[in-house]
C-alpha cells in the first residue's frame, strides 16, 4: 500500500465519480493500521491496472476465510466502510478495466471463491453490470441533502413542511425552558476531539444495550481506536466532530467526514438522559446550518437512516450488492443463499421482546469486555 502511495492519491484525485471516499489512501491505511491485526496484513488484496507506470484502476480489496464460502473478497475496510466503488482514470472505460484485473487473477490462477462487494452506489454499478453471475438487487438506500439547490440554509429552511419546521420550533422551546444551548466543533488532532469521540462511542452502546441493540463494531476496542485516531489529513477524510451543547456539555454529536466540497456524516449519538427531547434532530439542523455558511455543497446521511433524517433530503442513491461465484464451492456456496438466511435470522431476533434483546446485548458487551 505504502508503495503505491502517490500513484493511488493521484489516481483518487482524478477519478470523476463521488461516493469513493472509503476508497481514498489516508482511510484505507489508518484502517490497515487501528482494524486489522498484523497476521492479516497478507491478505491485502489490491486489485490494479497500469497504463505503463500510470495506475488507472484500483479497487481495494481483504480476503475473508468462510466456513462455507471459502476464500471472499471483499471491500477493505468492510464492514466499516459505507460505499463501495472502484478508482479509475476518465480517460477510460472502468467496465473494461474491471475485466482486465479479473482475467489477470485468472491466468495468473488466484481468483478466489467468491467476491463481494456490499453497498455499491448505483453510480457505479456499471463497472459490474457486465458481470453475468452479479446480481443486481437493491439492498440499502442513501440519502443526500444537495445544499446547491439552494440560495442558503434559510432558503433550506423554508422549503421543509410546516410540520416539520412545527415540531423543530416546539423541539428547541422545550430545550431553551430549562437550559441554555450552544455549539461547538473539533477538528482531528485537537485533543477535545478525541475526547469528544469516546464520548459519543459510550453513549451509542449505552443506547444499542439498552434497545437490545448487537452490533460487530461500536463496542469494539479497535473500532474506538479506528475513530478517535483519525488524523489531521486531507488525504484521510480531514475529520471533524460537531457537538451540540447543554448547559455547557455535550448532549449530541456528528463525526462528519470530508471529501472536497462533501461532508459524511459516518457517526451520530446523543446521550441517553437527553432522548425524549430530541437532541439529534435539533442537533442535524444546527450541523447543516454551520455547514452551508461553511460553504460545503451536500451532506451525505450514508446508508439508511432514521425517516425523520431522509425527509431532509432531496437526493436518494439505491445501493447494490454484487456478489460473484469464481469456483465450484463458490457457486455452491451462493446456491445456499446464507445472506438471505442470516438476514432472516436477524430480523427474527429483532421481533423479540425488547428485555429480551436487551439482555443478549449486555451479555455479549460482558464477553468482549472479557
Amino acid at each position: 500500500m505504502e508503495g503505491l502511495r502517490s500513484n493511488w492519491i493521484a489516481l483518487q484525485n482524478a477519478s470523476p465519480l463521488s461516493e469513493n471516499l472509503f476508497q481514498h489512501y489516508g482511510w484505507c491505511h489508518h484502517w490497515c493500521q487501528t482494524m486489522l491485526p498484523t497476521h492479516e496484513l497478507d491478505d491485502i488484496r489490491l486489485l490494479t491496472v497500469f497504463q505503463r507506470d500510470r495506475l488507472v484502476f484500483l479497487l481495494p480489496l481483504i480476503q475473508r476465510q468462510r466456513l462455507i464460502s471459502g476464500s471472499v473478497w471483499e471491500l477493505l475496510s468492510h464492514p466499516t466502510a459505507q460505499y463501495t466503488t472502484a478508482l479509475f482514470d476518465p480517460a477510460h472505460d472502468a467496465d473494461r478495466l474491471m475485466e482486465l484485473a479479473l482475467e489477470h487473477l485468472r491466468d495468473k490462477g488466484v481468483t478466489p471463491d467468491i467476491i463481494r462487494l456490499t453497498q455499491v452506489p448505483n453510480t457505479h454499478r456499471r463497472v459490474w453490470a457486465g458481470h453475468k453471475n452479479a446480481s443486481t438487487e437493491v439492498t440499502d438506500t442513501a440519502h443526500v441533502l444537495d445544499f446547491t439547490r439552494f440560495r442558503d440554509f434559510d432558503d433550506h429552511h423554508t422549503s421543509l413542511s410546516k410540520r416539520t419546521r412545527k415540531n423543530l420550533r416546539q423541539n428547541e422551546r422545550r430545550f431553551l425552558r430549562d437550559h441554555t444551548l450552544g455549539e461547538v466543533v473539533f477538528q482531528a488532532g485537537d485533543p477535545e476531539f478525541k475526547r469528544a469521540i469516546e464520548t459519543m462511542l459510550t453513549w451509542k452502546q449505552e443506547r444499542f444495550q439498552a434497545d437490545g441493540i448487537v452490533s460487530n463494531s461500536v463496542g469494539q476496542a479497535d473500532f474506538h481506536a479506528l475513530l478517535s485516531s483519525l488524523p489531521a489529513q486531507p488525504e484521510c477524510s480531514n475529520p471533524h466532530c460537531h457537538l451540540l451543547l447543554v448547559d455547557g456539555n455535550p448532549a449530541a454529536g456528528q463525526l462528519l467526514l470530508v471529501d472536497e466540497d462533501r461532508l459524511y456524516a459516518y457517526f451520530i449519538a446523543f446521550d441517553p438522559q437527553f432522548a425524549r427531547m430530541s437532541p439529534g434532530n435539533h442537533h442535524l439542523h444546527r450541523v447543516l446550518k454551520w455547514a452551508f455558511e461553511n460553504g460545503y455543497r451536500s451532506y451525505d446521511l450514508l446508508g439508511n437512516p432514521e425517516e425523520y433524517k431522509r425527509k431532509l433530503c432531496n437526493t436518494r442513491i439505491d445501493m447494490v450488492d454484487y456478489v460473484e461465484a469464481f469456483s465450484l464451492r463458490g457457486r455452491l456456496a451462493l446456491s445456499l443463499r446464507i445472506p438471505t438466511i442470516k438476514k432472516g435470522l436477524k430480523a427474527g431476533f429483532y421481533a423479540l421482546p425488547q428485555s429480551l434483546r436487551s439482555f443478549v446485548a449486555d451479555a455479549l458487551a460482558k464477553r468482549r469486555s472479557a
